[in-house]
């Protein structure tokens, strides 16, 4: 070993129970004009907002803000999609199935759930597939 060298070897771990799901969730929307679709896609994140913050999560912020021309088969627009995307954090699992449910329901088909990580997850997605699909 060369003079005023130090080497360091060494394992660890760490460990834990989950404890919280993070949901990202976008609420998208599609209009003629970009400020009818903005409008629209603003009012079901709003409600969607409204509902977690009654629910208690104080946990979410905004992470994306998407705006796409819509283009017909002959490549001729036919209006725009906007998506609004947020992260929210829920900390009780007790209760996320009944969040994500709630949530859902003030965005109508509007909200989509692009992904969901952290404990209880496949309990929260099954509970939502139970309340949504026919």
């Amino acid at each position: 070993m060369a003079e005023g060298t130090v080497t360091v070897t060494g394992t660890g771990s760490a460990g834990g129970t989950p404890d919280e799901i993070r949901l990202d969730l976008d609420v998208s929307t599609l209009a003629a004009s970009v400020a009818s679709a903005l409008g629209t896609a603003n009012e079901a994140m709003g409600r969607v907002q409204a509902v977690l913050r009654e629910t208690g999560i104080t946990d979410l912020g905004t992470t994306g803000l998407s705006v796409y021309p819509r283009y017909g088969d002959e490549g001729t627009p036919t209006g725009h999609e906007v998506t609004e995307s947020i992260t929210v954090r829920l900390p009780d699992l007790t209760r996320a199935g009944e969040i994500v449910s709630a949530a859902c329901d003030a965005g109508g088909d509007a909200v989509r759930i692009r992904s969901a990580s952290g404990a209880g997850v496949l309990s929260t997605v099954m509970c939502y597939l139970h309340n949504y699909l026919p």
